[in-house]
């Protein structure tokens, strides 16, 4: 076999393998409704997700300033109805909801995300997702008080949270 034979089939599949990428969206293979079968898209967004949120991320933590308490309020009017909390749930239309928003109030969703990553994801939102752009529209320092709720939510007695 010569080699440039081998190379030509290389650059031939690496050409077939880019036609698809581009075209396939214009094909509609991939099942992009919410009540669907998971595929290969789901992997892939949660994947580059990580990888870009990881990557933009501020390395910074929760300044002394942030006030959990007015975090408090705006995710009770912005944030209750997709993400519920420990004693209220979320609405049943964002059980439907493909990414399924997370359980923000749960320990185990809280501890393997930095202030950072929570910060860029309040501020920046998530492309189709459902998870809008907060900082645009509340401004940064309330993006830091609602890391500093959701880092403190055990904090909050379900007393405290009905006086709101």
């Amino acid at each position: 076999m010569k080699s440039g034979t081998f190379w030509g089939g290389i650059l031939v599949g690496l050409i077939l393998a880019g036609a698809f990428f581009f075209i396939s969206p214009y094909l509609g293979i991939f099942n992009m409704a919410a009540s669907g079968e998971k595929n290969i898209l789901d992997w892939w967004g949660g994947v580059n997700l990580h990888s870009a949120v990881e990557l933009r991320a501020p390395e910074s933590e929760i300044p002394a300033k942030a006030d959990p308490e007015k975090g408090f309020k705006i995710y009770k009017s912005r944030c209750l109805h997709c993400h519920g909390a420990p004693d209220e749930e979320r609405e049943k239309w964002a059980n439907h909801m493909l990414p399924k928003p997370p359980e923000l109030w749960k320990k185990e969703t809280r501890e393997h995300m930095p202030d950072g990553q929570f910060f860029y994801i309040i501020g920046n939102g998530i492309r189709m997702s459902g998870m809008p752009a907060f900082e645009p529209v509340i401004g940064e320092e309330d993006v830091w008080n609602m890391v500093a709720f959701i880092r403190n939510f055990e904090k909050f007695s379900g007393a405290q949270k009905a006086d709101r």
